[in-house]
């Protein structure tokens, strides 16, 4: 429970503050936006994307020390205080705190667990928030004033926000060097696969294999492989009520992986589908919209698992002409080699799109055949141990940000004294 306080307002939190409503006319301050992890910042530092709006006019003014919330993300923590003027989103609420209230304590009060359990219950939407489905879900101004609260006096909430800034940013440092540490396990394994997949004697004894490159050779991918896009199924006649032979759809590859979370099935009875269709464990499928994302190249081998399923378009699928590993050819596809050979070939302007005719025009280093299944092993080893690495990293980020979440609940709500709880004052 927050401590109670001696205060005028009935305990509704919108006597805490103003909401701000002054448009920007004419007036051009920089245009900030609402991160869920940095706050109030300008928007060219998080994007360099345009602004929906060519026209700004609408856009509210916000000034230093104001609350900035995105009505629609703020469940998720998209709330800040701005540290200058600027302009915001005309669906943003710009709050500004009252003289007898600290604004730092309010931006820890309304990121606090309680809190934001409170603004869901309040959420104006269709669908549901734990199932992520809610279409276009807001807190709305009047909602969220309705939310009580006790109010602790000026200087209990100051001290609160310096005990939750000290601490909350030593979180946030420990949480920042873990995704670090992952993108650096992620950039060493993409060096060693293209090290090896380039030849380098010194990327070949990095995963402890002693070979001679002087024997290796050239191969372009469309001599070797038979590479086939997928079938146009009609999406009128997909099943999406589990029966059916699944459908391998582009956003069924994921880097490494198949994932079949959201599958369709088509009936193979009524509509038979010539052979080539039917994927085949051991088949390297691609996916053709997008093929780069964050986690890396959407490319993945088909297990018996995966089976029976089908190829839909937007995917391809490499099958071997002659005795080649699939295995050896994933690692030469996941190189940055393939990707800096078609890159700039990319079709597609919003969505980039790799054909056909460019993953087989790929030419690579390609040891003899003894070989390629010893380097796939080894970099498949590689790629596990780093995987295993970067899941506990994730595991602490994620227990790191659950400790922040519980350490603001626990605060605001008076479980925590904070004179007392880091064995030292907080000025100190």
């Amino acid at each position: 429970m927050i401590p109670a306080v001696s205060t005028d307002h009935d305990g509704r939190i919108k006597n805490l503050y103003r909401v701000i409503d002054e448009r920007a006319a004419h007036d051009q301050p920089p245009l900030l936006s609402v991160s869920i992890h940095h706050g109030v910042v300008r928007r060219d530092s998080v994007t360099d994307d345009l602004p929906r709006a060519e026209d700004l006019s609408n856009y509210k003014i916000c000034a230093s020390g104001d609350l900035v919330l995105n009505r629609m993300r703020a469940f998720q923590g998209a709330i800040g205080i701005s540290r200058e003027r600027g302009l915001v989103s005309p669906d943003y609420l710009v709050l500004r705190p009252n003289r007898d209230v600290e604004a730092r304590y309010l931006h820890h009060l309304f990121r606090s667990t309680w809190f934001v359990g409170e603004m869901v219950a309040r959420l104006r939407g269709i669908g549901s928030t734990e199932q992520g489905n809610v279409r276009t879900p807001r807190i709305n101004a009047e909602d969220l004033g309705d939310i009580r609260v006790a109010l602790p006096s000026l200087a209990e909430q100051q001290r609160i926000a310096g005990f939750l800034d000290a601490e909350t940013a030593r979180i946030d440092n420990l949480i920042a060097l873990r995704i670090k540490q992952s993108e650096i396990l992620r950039d060493r394994i993409a060096q060693v696969v293209d090290g090896v997949t380039a030849a380098s004697a010194d990327g070949l004894s990095g995963i402890g294999i002693d070979a001679s490159t002087e024997d290796w050779g050239v191969g372009k991918l469309s001599r070797l492989c038979e590479i086939v896009p997928g079938f146009a199924f009609p999406s009128s006649e997909f099943l999406t009520d589990g029966t059916g032979m699944r459908l391998l759809r582009g956003i069924n590859v994921t880097p490494g992986a198949i994932s079949w979370r959201e599958a369709v099935g088509w009936d193979i009875e009524s509509f038979p589908v010539p052979e080539r269709f039917h994927l085949r464990a051991g088949d390297l499928v691609v996916g053709m919209d997008r093929p780069w994302i964050s986690e890396g190249m959407r490319i993945s081998l088909i297990s018996e698992m995966d089976l029976p399923a089908l190829l839909l378009q937007r995917v391809a699928c490499l099958r071997p002409r002659s005795a080649i590993s699939m295995q050896y050819v994933y690692w030469a596809l996941n190189s940055i080699h393939f990707r800096l050979s078609i890159e700039s070939e990319l079709t597609g302007v919003s969505v980039p799109h790799l054909s056909g005719e460019q993953i087989g025009s790929f030419t690579f280093r390609l040891p003899p055949s003894n070989l390629q299944r010893e380097i796939s092993e080894a970099l498949a080893r590689e790629a596990k141990q780093t995987h295993h690495l970067k899941e506990t990293l994730a595991q602490q980020v994620s227990l790191l940000a659950e400790r922040r979440a519980a350490l603001i609940t626990a605060t605001v709500t008076g479980q925590i004294d904070v004179s007392t709880a880091s064995g030292r004052g907080i000025e100190d």
